[in-house]
């Protein structure tokens, strides 16, 4: 039988390799890791207020600067190794988790599938922060399945002490440990009141242990309880609304709600890919399971946790991505290994018959984990090494929403579009452009990025205000040029 020969040490290795080969394929830096290295960047200054008020959470940050300095490598290379190795680790917990909730068999596929997701490959061969979040909200996870079907005092302990290092890396990480304490406050059959009161209160312990510091610190400097310096968690609950919703694609807005829906579906099954989602539909309706374990409860919890709050986003800031969504995505392995799992009971070699569907669908998907999608961002890294070799590196540049231009021209990209993203409407009003003009002579920006997705008003401002000095080209339509700024 497959799981008799496939160890967590194996999965690791599988991953690893995996992983290994898609490294070689990376070209271009991600957006939001840029970011990232700017924050671990304050860390290696010492500058420690400055990375810790940072909208990201600081752990994956640190974990890169410890590996440069450990290590002497590039901010670049310690910040993908990180990523690459966490995320390979993470193949561990998860397979774990999977066996204790649907059995080894299982286990073993969901391992082997999350090994092999190309989306879960690509975003843990970059300085982006999915690998180390994953591991520790896969061992969260796991702790919490523990705490549920155990009576120990460690399991909810560790579940909030990883929750709150998933934390670190990402507010969802609290989304575990919110789960348990749900399961052992519910389930009647977890324990007694009073050991659910104990329970919920190592939980809470652990949590405190790991998280607490960070909160107190966010908390200290808002003047206010804050769990996060990014997006507006009152905003995302509905419980403020005195922010205006942000556009979302060309729906008006009474048919929001289905515009967000939609989103989300689509992207869930672009990020899992779609045959996992179909052996998780086969195992989710797996004959004979007339009662579904505690473990499996919380697993759907946490799924439908985290689609409510993936809804919010859609809903209110007009957007999604797949890197969103891939998170609950991954909980749906359990039941596709399940589906996989039943597939190979439908003939009598069953142990032939599991092994051949899992080398078949590892086959289908290694071409697209390994698939280089660096090719459409190439034109900004050359126009970012065009600007260094003939203009210098540390100018001042504005990207106006592509940081990875000033990233290759050696300069620090100067976020100005939070500030103004009213610029991004078809009809910014006379004040927004004014604001801008103020913002871009109080930074001194020296070059800003002109390219053909902006829309038409920001492109003519920018266009009347500054002179054409290097212009690039895709294949395609798209064009991205740098211009020098001329403001009176």
């Amino acid at each position: 039988m497959l799981n008799k020969y496939v160890s967590p040490v194996s999965l690791l290795a599988l991953a690893l390799i995996v992983r290994s080969v898609a490294f070689l394929q990376v070209e271009v830096i991600p957006r939001d890791g840029i970011y990232f290295l700017q924050q671990a960047d304050h860390l290696l200054q010492g500058d420690w207020n400055r990375a810790l008020s940072w909208y990201q959470h600081p752990l994956f940050a640190a974990l890169i600067a410890c590996v440069k300095s450990l290590s002497g490598l590039s901010l670049e290379t310690a910040g993908s190794l990180v990523a690459l190795g966490a995320g390979a680790l993470a193949v561990v917990p998860l397979s774990l988790l999977m066996t204790r909730v649907f059995g080894s068999k299982a286990g073993v596929s969901a391992g082997i599938l999350y090994a092999v997701l190309p989306l879960a490959v690509r975003f843990s061969v970059r300085p982006l922060s999915e690998g180390p979040f994953y591991f520790f909200l896969f061992l969260s996870a796991l702790a919490g399945v523990e705490t549920l079907l155990r009576s120990g005092r460690f399991a909810p302990i560790l579940a909030g002490v990883f929750g709150g290092l998933a934390y670190l890396v990402r507010p969802e990480g609290l989304a575990a440990p919110l789960v348990t304490l749900i399961g052992v406050l519910v389930f009647p059959a977890c324990r007694a009141w009073k050991g659910r009161i104990s329970a919920a209160l190592l939980l809470g312990l652990g949590l405190a242990v790991s998280a607490g510091p960070y909160v107190t610190f966010l908390s200290h400097e808002a003047g206010t309880l804050k769990l996060t310096a990014k997006k507006d968690l009152r905003v995302l609950s509905g419980a403020r609304s005195d922010r205006p919703l942000q556009r979302l694609s060309d729906e008006g807005l009474s048919d929001r709600g289905v515009a967000a829906s939609l989103q989300l579906v689509s992207h869930l099954l672009e990020s899992v890919s779609y045959l996992p989602v179909v052996l998780a539909l086969i195992g989710g309706l797996f004959p004979g399971r007339k009662n579904r374990s505690r473990g499996e409860v919380f697993l759907l919890l946490l799924v439908l946790l985290f689609a409510a709050v993936l809804f919010r986003l859609a809903y209110t800031y007009g957007y999604l991505a797949r890197r969103h969504t891939l998170t609950p995505g991954l909980f749906l392995l359990g039941w596709s290994g399940m589906g996989v799992a039943w597939l190979s009971t439908r003939w009598n070699a069953r142990r032939r018959i599991h092994a051949c569907l899992v080398l078949l669908i590892t086959a289908g998907m290694l071409p697209f984990a390994w698939k280089n999608v660096d090719r459409n961002h190439l034109p900004l890294k050359t126009l970012g090494r065009w600007i260094q070799d003939h203009q210098g590196k540390n100018r001042r540049i504005a990207p106006m929403g592509y940081p990875r231009i000033a990233y290759y021209a050696g300069a620090d990209p100067i976020d100005l579009l939070s500030k103004h993203q009213e610029l991004w409407s078809d009809t910014p009003g006379t004040e927004a452009f004014e604001a801008l003009k103020k913002d871009l002579i109080a930074r001194r920006i020296e070059f800003i990025v002109h390219a053909a997705r902006q829309p038409a008003p920001l492109g003519g401002w920018i266009e009347a205000h500054s002179a054409l000095l290097h212009r690039v080209q895709d294949k395609g339509k798209k064009w991205w040029s740098v211009r020098v700024l001329s403001l009176p």
